[in-house]
């Protein structure tokens, strides 16, 4: 009996020193994600800083070093893929978008800024695609959809550009910019009526906004 009372004992003991270890290693674990996080927070504000006094190349510098010490930093990759776009490197900007996505899995604003500059370059089909991969993970996102239903449009498939319009004004009935290119969609099929009530709509809505007056008046 005593033998076993000490192989007992030996086991208890083995056992609080190993919830020991374990304690002691996810506390340093949890001090270095810590000194990560401050690391890379640090990097990405000395890049906004240099972003907003125009000084790219070292913003640059600063988003791509906190993304190293980082990856899962979503605003270093979108502020990164942006300041590319901004300075017209636009095949970095879409690589630097792809790899936002592919390293955020959850990340709606990286697959629905990547559509953004794919619409802008005329790449319709590949904007719906990110688009659509956006709308997924975010399906309440009415931009997304009206910037869809614009990439459809310009693509030529008119039913499927009502379609997301639609959405997007369902979703945000004070969405002046869907209501917009929903009129033109309208205009597009012929339904005049219905193409000036939605630019009554917009003109409503942003009266600011010069195209809404020039889609109005054609």
């Amino acid at each position: 009996a005593g033998g076993w009372g000490v192989v007992a004992w030996q086991r208890a003991a083995d056992e609080r020193g190993r919830r020991e270890r374990q304690e002691r290693e996810s506390a340093a674990e949890r001090l270095r994600a810590a000194e990560r996080k401050e690391a890379c927070d640090q990097a990405y504000q000395t890049g906004m800083r240099l972003y907003s006094t125009r000084r790219f190349d070292e913003a640059l510098a600063r988003f791509e070093e906190a993304i190293a010490i980082d990856p899962s930093s979503e605003p270093a990759h979108l502020n990164r893929a942006q300041l590319l776009r901004d300075v017209g490197r636009r095949e970095p900007a879409r690589d630097a978008y792809r790899e936002a996505a592919r390293l955020l899995p959850r990340s709606s604003t990286a697959r629905h800024q990547l559509g953004s500059l794919l619409f802008e370059e005329g790449k319709f089909d590949e904007a719906v695609a990110a688009f659509t991969e956006s709308i997924a993970l975010e399906p309440d996102h009415a931009m997304a959809y009206s910037n869809r239903g614009y990439a459809h449009l310009r693509a030529g498939r008119l039913e499927d550009a009502l379609a997301d319009l639609e959405r997007a004004v369902q979703l945000d009935p004070r969405y002046a910019e869907a209501h917009l290119r929903r009129g033109i969609a309208w205009r597009e099929k012929g339904d005049l009526e219905k193409a000036q009530a939605d630019h009554d709509r917009a003109i409503e809505l942003a009266p600011e906004l010069a195209e809404n007056w020039y889609q109005r008046a054609r």
